[in-house]
């Protein structure tokens, strides 16, 4: 009897130790980003990218195991890559019995992606076990069609204040994530204000809430007003910019955290801006003269030079048939709050000079659009359909998750060619001939705009100035017409 006792209680456990030893782990929070090494200007290679896979882990976890990922790159053989700490916030400390939700380190690898390949991944560790399988996609190719959807305020909610999820407050949030996965786009851009917090717990949760997304499909964020420049830091030690050196120096010899970026997604090459750093101190301090259009600062050249840079290589080295530009601070919006006057004077002229077709911002909380503008002024009148070429159409699209603004109820300038009180998402649809935006309001799905820019059979991007250039050489037209006119001068000298 005490054998058979013996054998059930081996039994028995062996039942109950069997569900611990073959547990799925189960990542905090997982996302995946684009990222590259600056080539040539900062060019993303075209031939293939790199995929950043980052997620926490707990702290129990961290003392027996090291996390890896397990990725299977279309037919090729599954592969272990080990990970590594990328970020640790400024404010860390270990979990408590209490408080099971401060901050993590963040760990993460890196892997070369070809494009358009199929790819499966799991994170975990051998003994501990894996996540359930996660399917991504690779980058387009610059010659097939391409879907990119962008957002913006959508971390504003319980996720974001308080870390955990607070049903009712986020469910908005919650449906502006899940439509854009049902999308199934190749990137995700996120136009600013995402947690809006100096602290990890409400950036952990930000995470959380996008999790379901950014484990499918590459998201590339810029940094909106209330996310930089103090908090540029919470952004870094989470994402993985493409093609972004960690730091580089500021006109004044500082330190500082670069969030501008660029990457091509098809045949869109896309270009993220910070904002928030469109100007800077004309000091250290701060206090020293301001130069126009900046309000307490001077222009920054560091970001504007790269812009004017990355465009050109856009234009001439990738050819791109659409460059895409995102960023918090728009130059054309009228509400409350206002356009930036320092992005109209600065960096507006150069999107038309290069040839942007389209701006995404996230200004203020609601959806505005303009017309394809030229010097302010718009250069079409109708709501659907433009020709490409050096006029940029300008969209707003400022509450996803958040609550939107009233639109402002006074007249509109012409410029402004619609307005709507919704929470919204962007859909881009491109091909080479065809770059298609689709607004949706995120709460139903309903579509509420519509509007789309193709290339005449005539198109060519701007002609790019070139310093230094010389006068063209004589075509053969003028080369006649010199002779001809030399011919007559010749008869009525002999006729003298």
């Amino acid at each position: 009897m005490a054998v058979v006792r013996g054998v059930a209680v081996l039994v028995l456990s062996l039942i109950f130790l069997v569900p611990s030893v073959g547990a799925q782990y189960k990542p905090e929070q997982i996302h995946v980003t684009l990222a590259g090494t600056p080539q040539e200007g900062s060019m993303q290679p075209p031939e293939a990218g790199h995929f950043a896979f980052q997620w926490t882990v707990a702290q129990p976890y961290l003392a027996q195991h090291r996390p890896q990922i397990k990725i299977k790159i279309n037919d090729r053989p599954e592969q272990m890559v080990p990970a590594s700490v990328v970020g640790v916030p400024r404010d860390y400390s270990p979990p408590t019995a209490t408080d099971e939700l401060e901050a993590l380190p963040v760990y993460g690898a890196l892997v070369r992606v070809p494009l358009r390949a199929n790819v499966t991944y799991q994170v975990g560790e051998p003994t501990a076990g894996f996540s359930e399988p996660i399917n991504i996609q690779g980058l387009g190719a610059p010659n097939e069609p391409a879907r990119i959807v962008a957002f913006a305020g959508v971390g504003f909610t319980g996720y974001s204040r308080l870390g955990v999820r607070t049903p009712g407050v986020d469910a908005p949030a919650e449906r502006t994530v899940q439509l854009a996965l049902n999308l199934t786009p190749d990137a995700v851009l996120l136009a600013g204000n995402l947690a809006g917090s100096s602290s990890s717990k409400p950036w952990d949760g930000f995470l959380r809430l996008m999790q379901p997304l950014q484990s499918q499909v590459p998201t590339v964020p810029v940094p909106g007003e209330l996310d930089a420049p103090d908090n540029t830091h919470q952004l870094r030690e989470r994402y993985v910019l493409p093609n972004v050196d960690d730091q580089t120096p500021s006109a004044q010899g500082e330190e500082v955290e670069l969030t501008y970026h660029g990457f091509s997604v098809g045949p869109v090459y896309v270009i993220g801006l910070d904002s928030t750093r469109v100007c800077e101190p004309a000091t250290p301090t701060g206090n020293a003269l301001t130069v126009a259009p900046c309000a307490n600062g001077v222009p920054n050249r560091v970001q504007l030079d790269w812009l004017k840079g990355v465009l050109e290589d856009a234009n001439e080295d990738l050819k791109a048939a659409w460059i895409v530009v995102y960023l918090n601070k728009g130059p054309y919006v009228y509400g409350d709050d206002g356009d930036d006057l320092a992005v109209r004077q600065l960096w507006a002229p150069v999107f038309e000079s290069f040839g942007v077709d389209l701006v995404i911002h996230s200004s203020e909380a609601f959806y505005q659009r303009t017309f394809p503008l030229r010097n302010g002024l718009p250069v079409a009148s109708t709501l659907s359909n433009y020709t490409a070429g050096s006029s940029p159409v300008y969209v707003m699209s400022g509450a996803a998750g958040s609550s939107p603004a009233p639109p402002y109820d006074r007249p509109q300038p012409g410029w402004v060619a619609l307005t709507r009180q919704n929470r919204t998402l962007l859909q881009l649809d491109a091909t080479n001939e065809t770059l298609t935006v689709t607004a949706m309001v995120t709460d139903t799905g309903e579509v509420i705009d519509v509007f789309s820019i193709e290339k005449s059979a005539a198109f060519a991007k701007p002609s790019l100035p070139v310093a230094g250039a010389q006068a063209p050489a004589p075509g053969p037209v003028l080369l006649v017409g010199l002779i001809l006119a030399a011919v007559v001068w010749l008869r009525r000298r002999g006729g003298a």
